[in-house]
């Protein structure tokens, strides 16, 4: 399911991401490498520890990792991200 998602994201060839819910990194790890910009969201705090060895490794600019609600946008300008990305956020 994991590689299935980020094939048809990468197909679009998206520049600036901003993916709501990264949850542990999963599509982040293998997505934010390909792109100029990435921003990654969740509400938990959890995810940062498993992004850490990520970012330790520095396998691409290191994006900014939000701890916020999946419906805080206030800071987000219109139409800065050509590609949104939310992945199993409902359950």
């Amino acid at each position: 399911m994991v590689e299935g998602s980020v094939q048809r994201i990468v197909a679009l060839n998206p520049r600036d991401v901003l993916e709501i819910g990264c949850g542990t990194g999963l599509l982040l790890l293998r997505i934010a490498p390909l792109c100029r910009r990435y921003v990654a969201t969740d509400s938990r705090w959890k995810p940062w520890s498993a992004c850490s060895s990520w970012r330790a490794n520095a396998i691409c600019q290191t994006p900014p990792l939000l701890a916020r609600m999946a419906d805080e946008f206030s800071d987000i300008a219109p139409e800065s991200f050509d590609a949104i990305v939310i992945n199993s956020v409902i359950q």
